[in-house]
């Protein structure tokens, strides 16, 4: 998969309205979530490499510790 690579957005500095401290504090987090999302996507590829591919993460009410005795009253 294609990993994502942060943009540089030096044209916003000097705006009115906000700060440059606060837009760096701005860059900084989108820094972080290009470097999280291309993580996540690292391990997604692993994922399906080895099989195992990714599906829904809701559990059957018998593996949550429901029976369906206890659910119809």
């Amino acid at each position: 998969m294609k990993a994502y690579t942060p943009q540089t957005f030096d044209h916003l500095k000097g705006l009115d309205g906000i700060s440059d401290a606060q837009l760096a504090e701005h860059f900084k987090l989108y820094e972080g979530y290009v470097k999280q999302v291309n993580t996540l996507n690292e391990q997604l590829d692993e994922m399906v490499r080895k099989g195992n591919r990714p599906g829904p993460t809701r559990t059957s009410p018998s593996s949550r510790g429901i029976s369906a005795s206890s659910t119809t009253g």
